[in-house]
């Protein structure tokens, strides 16, 4: 097995006092809630812990859009390689390439809805795992799903496990019992007397049905709580964070059916290349457009495949919470179908075929109405000139052919009247036009203009079909 190049910091030097506290913490309590908000740096807690401890035996399981980043961020932290396996279509669910060679890695990052599924539950059972990391951890609080029962049967196979979320629950201390279950079936009891302590219940004609918290007996389940959690919050922790948080790259993994009409379209234009045809001809520029379409939501292009920017975009924005958040592209027509994903009062939008009045008015309900959580707008007509300074998040799903346009863009957040500390997230589809658009950036070149950027991003579409 090649390992990767060792990291030229070590992770422990770049964790702030706070992460290194948590991190220790965490060795000390060994089943536990890693429960800080979104942008403190839990990822790194969680590696810096299985590092200190040297852990041969690492399980991670992520939402399907958060796999390839965790194997991103272990390899850029620790320079060693990280499994993940890879999943095709079969019928409802997918069939994963779990074999002998995953389990050969220290670290092994597999999809929640592997979990559901008997076959594979029953092969990472085989293993007595050093530790266990739940990512998203709120998403296993239905007691009664199978993801939920999968990994409190996984849970059962390792001394130590640690849930990982930001919001560890969303409404009622109900939501929390299968997790600290999870963690200690005898300190925590069954469901039926967790929620008669620390829920209020009133009759339905489908049962009890819960209303609110017992606020009575809540200072007891806080100090519980500190027990086996560990949380900070944003606010706690602003003094020691830089004004921007790194730009966070995260990767996206194609359905079967995306990755098939991309392959296919991608090696026609190669093709077409090959065979003589001017890069820059209209037609080849119409065709380089639609790659990028394809990469980014398939729909656009009416073919029958889901789009995983918006799938790992909706996921990201349900681990938000309540920061507002711009997500910038330079399609029109990706923002619009994105919008119907959302309720009108809950949303903005900034395109390029709007009268200068309706921008305006756009940009003041983004910026100053708070029912309005996100904002979607294009990096073209709404990259320059304006404040969108309320934001504390913003999502690139596609960036534009030269740094400038992107840095303006961010610049939307980045300036002055900005009172938060603010994110910037990128999803990239990995060895797509996607891929070699934001490498090509990564350079930091500012000699390129729109042609020579889209001459050396060909140049990687190119090298894949050598």
């Amino acid at each position: 097995m090649e390992a990767l190049q060792q990291p030229e910091t070590n992770l422990h030097d770049l964790l702030f006092d706070y992460q290194r506290e948590d991190r220790d913490r965490l060795i000390e309590l060994p089943r536990a809630i890693l429960g800080s908000e979104m942008g403190t740096g839990k990822t790194e807690v969680f590696i810096a812990v299985c590092d200190k401890l040297q852990l041969d035996r690492v399980l991670i399981a992520a939402p399907k859009t958060m796999v390839l980043e965790w194997k991103d961020r272990i390899e850029k932290r620790l320079g060693i390689p990280a499994a993940v396996p890879y999943g095709t279509a079969e019928g409802k669910y997918h069939k994963f390439s779990l074999g002998k060679e995953h389990f050969r890695h220290r670290y092994l990052i597999v999809s929640h809805e592997m979990l559901r599924m008997k076959r594979y539950l029953e092969l990472l059972q085989l293993v007595d795992w050093d530790i266990i990391g739940l990512d998203e951890a709120h998403r296993f609080k239905n007691q009664k799903a199978k993801q939920t029962k999968g990994a409190h049967t996984l849970a059962r196979r390792t001394d130590r496990l640690i849930h990982i979320s930001g919001t560890p629950f969303e409404n009622y201390p109900n939501e929390l019992w299968s997790l600290l279950h999870m963690l200690d079936p005898k300190e925590w009891g069954t469901y039926r007397d967790f929620v008669k302590q620390y829920c209020v219940q009133i009759p339905s004609p489908w049962g009890p049905r819960i209303v609110g918290p017992n606020k009575r007996n809540q200072p007891e389940l806080r100090e519980r709580l500190h027990a086996v959690m560990v949380r900070r919050e944003r606010a706690e922790v602003l003094k020691d964070l830089p004004g921007r948080f790194p730009t966070r790259h995260i990767p996206v993994q194609f359905s079967d059916a995306q990755l098939s009409a991309y392959s296919r379209m991608e090696e026609e234009f190669v093709v077409a290349l090959k065979g003589g045809e001017d890069l820059f001809a209209p037609s080849m520029l119409a065709r380089l457009t639609r790659l990028r379409q394809l990469s980014l939501d398939p729909g656009i292009l009416d073919v029958d495949a889901p789009s995983a920017k918006t799938d790992a975009l909706l996921d990201i924005l349900k681990d938000v919470g309540d920061q507002k958040t711009i997500i910038f592209s330079y399609y029109a027509g990706f923002l619009r179908r994105l919008a119907t994903r959302f309720k009108p009062e809950e949303m903005g939008v900034i395109i390029g075929n709007q009268t200068a009045t309706e921008r305006r008015n756009e940009r003041l309900r983004i910026q100053d109405d708070p029912k309005v959580r996100v904002g979607l707008v294009s990096l073209m007509a709404g990259g320059v000139g304006i404040d969108l300074t309320s934001a504390s998040v913003a999502i690139f799903t596609d960036i534009f052919w030269t740094p400038s346009v992107n840095e303006q863009a961010e610049a939307r957040l980045d300036r002055y009247g900005q009172k938060n500390k603010f994110t910037f997230i990128r999803l990239v589809a990995p060895n797509t036009i996607d891929d070699d658009m934001n490498k090509l950036e990564a350079r930091k070149s500012k000699i390129f203009n729109e042609t020579i950027a889209i001459q050396h991003s060909v140049e990687g579409m190119i090298a894949r079909h050598a």
